[in-house]
Parts: structure tokens; C-alpha cells; sequence
């Protein structure tokens, strides 16, 4: 989602929804890597927004905002843009590679 080698800070958003009905969370996997194998990148965590308000498929929208600081902190964040409801999730680290 954010490139190797980006300027630090940076950032990302994006934009998530329900892939099932009535559906009250949705969980993003945070991985570090270049590979296009899963199993071959760093899992550095997983992020849940729960609290789903029941609705059809696809009609909730839950944006989710990365941040990755100079110091190689990330902090991720979410919001239900339906309901206005924030998660902000523990600060992690990365491994920063010495450019």
C-alpha cells in the first residue's frame, strides 16, 4: 500500500467495505515485504473494526488510514463513514531499512 523507498511521514488512505450481509467487522492484515507471496512478507499485524451497524453487503464504508512516521512508527487508523465511529489503533514499529 505504500511503496518501498516513499518519503517518510506518508501516508495512505483507503476505503473498505463488507463483503457479506449483516456483516459487523472488517479485518485488515498489515504485512511489510516486496514478495507477491503473502508468506514471504513480515505479518506485522491485524486490524479489526468492529461494531457494524447490520446492513447490506457492500453499504457500509470503512476507511482505514496508514500512517508510517520517520522513525518507522506506523499508526493506523479507521472510521465508519456511515456512523462517524473512530477506532485508532496501538502506534507498531517497522523494521526501516538505512537508505
Amino acid at each position: 500500500m505504500i511503496p518501498k523507498w516513499s518519503a517518510l511521514p506518508s501516508s495512505r488512505v483507503d476505503v473498505f467495505s463488507t463483503g457479506l450481509g449483516d456483516q459487523q467487522a472488517v479485518s485488515i492484515r498489515i504485512l511489510q515485504g516486496d514478495s507477491d507471496q503473502l508468506s514471504q512478507n513480515r505479518d506485522i499485524g491485524m486490524f479489526t473494526f468492529d461494531g457494524i451497524p447490520p446492513t447490506p453487503r457492500g453499504v457500509p464504508h470503512i476507511q482505514f488510514i496508514f500512517e508510517i512516521a520517520e522513525d518507522g512508527g506506523i499508526i493506523v487508523s479507521a472510521e465508519n463513514l456511515g456512523t462517524g465511529k473512530k477506532i485508532a489503533f496501538p502506534r507498531m514499529q517497522l523494521d526501516i531499512l538505512k537508505r
